[in-house]
């Protein structure tokens, strides 16, 4: 029993990281014995670990033909912006409004570490997924700030579908340089306890985002 649910994790958490950096086709229908075969185990875990991953959006399962990797569509995409913005926008007026309290110095210093790194990474030339890492953990901290479980419990959920697509778009000349900077615009007004700048600031980097994915017809959705 132990043995079986560990090869359901090994499973999900391989073909989970194969969707998010696109080791599969959209337009090719894959069987259970495909992905058994390609991980050297049985169907049954794979069977389970393609379940969750159906749960989360990531696949989908086509009755007697096989599993296909999911494509967002335009709308689910702002549907899942509109969520991040709605929560993220929050979150950053809760940080200003309590930045002067002992956690709020902590979450300066974090910010402050994970803007260095992106400034580190940004101006070497580092990889997307390197940059994505940061970004993903710039606004973790900020949710968390909240001692919210439900809002962390939602982000956490997000995350994964958020980075399948943000990653792409630091592959766009010029995101990454402007992401680095709406970090440090939304940084600045939560140090200076201005909720309601560093709300609109949140609101303008998400929606600059998104512009960023449905107007680009390079990047692969």
């Amino acid at each position: 029993m132990i043995k079986r649910i560990t090869l359901k994790k090994q499973a999900y958490d391989y073909l989970k990281n194969a969707i998010l950096n696109d080791e599969f086709k959209l337009d090719i229908i894959y069987s259970e014995q495909y992905f058994a075969d390609l991980l050297n185990i049985s169907r049954t875990p794979v069977r389970e670990s393609i379940l969750h991953l159906e749960q989360e959006g990531f696949v989908n399962i086509l009755p007697n033909r096989g599993i296909s990797i999911k494509q967002l569509s335009e709308s689910e995409i702002k549907q899942m912006f509109q969520l991040r913005t709605a929560i993220g926008g929050y979150c950053c007026k809760f940080a200003a409004e309590n930045i002067k309290t002992e956690k709020g110095i902590d979450l300066l210093k974090t910010l402050e570490q994970h803007i260095e790194e992106e400034k580190k990474i940004f101006f070497a030339h580092g990889k997307p997924i390197q940059y994505m890492e940061q970004d993903t953990s710039f606004h973790l901290s900020v949710v968390q700030f909240t001692e919210n479980n439900q809002l962390i419990e939602i982000m956490n959920n997000l995350r994964s579908r958020i980075n399948q697509i943000g990653i792409k778009t630091f592959y766009k000349e010029g995101r990454m340089e402007n992401t680095f900077k709406e970090h440090q615009a939304i940084f600045h007004f939560i140090r200076n306890g201005d909720g309601i700048n560093a709300y609109n600031a949140a609101q303008n980097h998400f929606n600059n985002a998104q512009e960023c994915i449905l107007s680009s017809s390079t990047l692969k959705l």
